[in-house]
């Protein structure tokens, strides 16, 4: 206990300078006695130290409660207009964009406000998540491809090319993580071929897929047209330490030259290249995974094409020349012929070796730039052909010409359609036209643009279709396009037909007796017309149709509603006519006059009223809302026949709610707001759904 009375006396002395001061007595001469606590101070040290926390401890809690206050009194709200967060004060209702100076200094952020997710908002959202993460997939691709891991066969050690910039980095790139490049096997020289042919017995070429097919790219003095293509055929991995292996040619897929000439472009004999398929099947089976094509695609990805080329860029020649083993010849780019906003052939700065015409050129990073070009032996090899200009006459010219569509023999409930390609179109040998017809129904609400979404009816050769089970008095668009396995053309115009009207039996209906027939009538037939009078002959009865009490006059002019009803439940005539709103969902008036009778029958609170209220029916009704959002009349009579269906009927209120009906009326209320019928009987529907109601829990 001494012990610890002599620390904390001289703990206490430190800190008020009697260190210092017992060096300068100590100096003098003269001898400092160290003061000691007594039982007295230690316990009034004890006591200052608990007050000292109790008040750390208060401070602490009243801030806390405090920043609770401030929470409730401020609410964080993100305004998806403006994207900015605003500060509302719920006791004044004044919102700041600026944080409160008493949040700042409480460092305290409000309550936020967080609003419901509806579903549509979660699928966008798991929608960006799944871009994000495939962007991201992408872009790590993308920059892989950029690199290149070779070996130092001095040091054994790795590196990473970038071929982009040409530095070299000993050191693994950061956005690789935990994965690796592969070595690099220079696998797209792999890809230059040896071509044995009529023309020339020592040609060369390179494996490219071009539109999904696998095909061989060479000059043309090498393969001049399709009966020596027929008899030639293709060596792979011709070089030292590879098996070589043969895979034959097939004109018959498909084979095109830039002598060849068709109504959309005419010959380019200065592009001087050849493009003709093999067997794939025959290829993977000898290939495997030794030889991998180059894609005809320019992103500047690894086995692709370049997209671009700069002057005195690095290029290198993989090829045979001469029938010899795999050779690589290397140069620079010096000159674009004819200019370089559309060059057609690049000239190299030294000629590269003869006898190699048709080998492949790429640039420093493995991309393909175009094919080696050698007039004769006698001269240099000075330039190749570009690329670009290849693929661009090429597919111009597989490009499927665009159908012109016509229509005969329109009826109420069918229409021959035909269609003709140009006259002097010739297809390409192997390239079978097929025709794709598509139809939409102009009648269709709820979708975006001026057709609706169209739809594939006939996919095939032949070049007509007949189209049946019509709509009468409908109109219809259709619109064609030609295709073959490597391409497909454009849209053609689209042609719109408007079906006849049919021959009705709407006559028949004034001769009815009974709500049974005229259901019937309605039920039997897929007529517009015919659901049309009939609905409107139903709407006649129920009009004269009344719930009398014993106190009212009789009048034979008006019908008894309890002698009616069991005519509607006999007939189910609230399905008939849900069917009929949902098959003629694009006469407004018909599903007005529908909703009409619906109301009418529903509003007197009895057996038939209770038979509607079932969550198919609730469901059926919101699903007018989305549909009708438009057509103000509509809305009015489908809300005034929720609020018949709740008024007065807990089971009605229990479904609603189920449906979560009250959030869809304010939605309808704040898009129809100057509509006044629409908001009289959404205000009348949640009066009667708020009379009485007490939700079960």
């Amino acid at each position: 206990m001494d012990a610890a009375r002599i620390r904390v006396g001289s703990r206490r002395q430190t800190s008020r300078g009697g260190k210092r001061l017992s060096s300068l007595l100590a100096q003098n001469g003269k001898i400092f006695k160290r003061s000691v606590l007594t039982p007295e101070m230690v316990m009034e040290e004890e006591k200052m130290a608990a007050r000292m926390i109790q008040r750390m401890v208060r401070a602490r809690v009243a801030r806390n409660c405090f920043r609770r206050v401030l929470t409730e009194v401020y609410t964080k709200i993100y305004d998806k207009t403006t994207k900015q967060v605003r500060y509302v004060d719920n006791r004044t209702g004044v919102a700041t964009e600026t944080k409160p100076l008493l949040l700042l200094l409480m460092k305290c952020e409000g309550q936020e406000q967080i609003e419901p997710l509806r579903p549509d908002d979660a699928a966008i959202r798991i929608q960006h998540c799944v871009r994000s993460w495939r962007a991201r997939l992408l872009l790590r691709e993308m920059v892989r491809d950029l690199y290149q891991k070779h070996m130092d066969p001095k040091t054994m050690e790795y590196y990473y090319l970038n071929t982009q910039t040409k530095q070299v980095f000993y050191s693994k790139p950061v956005f690789l993580g935990d994965t690796d490049i592969e070595l690099e096997r220079f696998k797209y020289r792999h890809a230059a071929c040896r071509l044995s042919t009529k023309a020339n017995l020592i040609g060369n070429g390179v494996l490219v897929l071009f539109n999904r097919v696998h095909c061989i790219l060479t000059d043309n003095f090498t393969l001049p047209d399709e009966e020596t293509a027929r008899f030639s055929r293709v060596q792979f991995n011709h070089c030292q330490g590879s098996i070589p292996f043969m895979i034959r040619l097939r004109s018959d897929l498909f084979f095109m030259t830039s002598t060849y000439t068709s109504y959309q472009l005419v010959a380019d004999p200065t592009l001087d290249f050849s493009l003709c398929a093999i067997d794939a099947d025959e290829f993977h089976i000898a290939a495997g995974d030794s030889v991998e094509p180059i894609k005809i695609a320019f992103n500047n990805r690894r086995m692709c094409c370049a997209d671009d080329v700069l002057r005195h860029e690095e290029i290198e020649m993989v090829g045979h020349p001469h029938g010899k083993m795999a050779v690589v010849g290397r140069g620079h780019v010096d000159k674009f012929i004819p200019n370089m906003v559309k060059p057609k052939r690049l000239q190299y700065r030294n000629p590269m070796e003869s006898g190699a015409s048709g080998s492949p050129v790429f640039n420093f990073g493995g991309r393909l730039l175009g094919i080696h070009h050698h007039r004769s032996l006698r001269e240099p090899a000075f330039d190749c052909t570009f690329l670009k200009p290849i693929v661009d006459f090429t597919r111009e010219q597989i490009t499927p010409p665009v159908p012109l569509l016509q229509s005969a023999c329109l009826t109420h409930d069918m229409v021959n359609v035909y269609w003709q390609v140009p006259p002097q179109y010739k297809p390409w040998n192997g390239l079978k036209l097929e025709f794709v017809l598509e139809m939409c129904n102009r009648t269709r609400r709820g979708t975006q643009g001026y057709y609706d979404r169209f739809e594939t009816i006939y996919t095939g050769p032949k070049a007509t279709y007949t189209v049946h089970n019509l709509k009468p008095a409908t109109k219809y668009a259709f619109r064609c396009r030609s295709a073959h396995f490597m391409d497909k053309s454009g849209w053609g115009a689209v042609m719109q037909v408007t079906t006849l009207p049919a021959a009705t039996v709407a006559w028949e209906l004034k001769y009815c007796t009974s709500i049974a027939d005229a259901i019937a009538y309605m039920v039997k037939s897929n007529d517009a017309l015919v659901h049309r009078q009939s609905i409107l002959w139903v709407k006649e009865r129920i009009n004269n149709t009344r719930l009398s009490t014993p106190e009212d006059e009789v009048d034979p002019a008006i019908l008894e509603w309890t002698n009616m009803e069991p005519q509607y439940i006999a007939c189910n005539a609230s399905a008939a006519i849900r069917e009929s709103v949902d098959k003629f969902h694009h006469v407004d008036d018909h599903v007005l006059d529908c909703l009409d009778v619906l109301g009418q029958c529903c509003q007197y609170k009895t057996e038939f009223r209770d038979r509607m209220v079932t969550i198919p029916t609730f469901e059926w009704i919101a699903h007018l809302f989305p549909h009708f959002s438009s057509v103000a009349a509509v809305l009015e009579k489908a809300v005034g026949l929720l609020g018949h269906l709740v008024k007065d009927n807990e089971a009605g209120k229990e479904i609603f709610m189920t449906i979560q009906g009250i959030p869809m009326v304010l939605e309808v209320i704040e898009a129809n707001i100057h509509a006044e019928g629409v908001v009289r009987e959404a205000c009348y529907l949640l009066a009667a759904l708020c009379q009485n109601f007490r939700q079960s829990i």
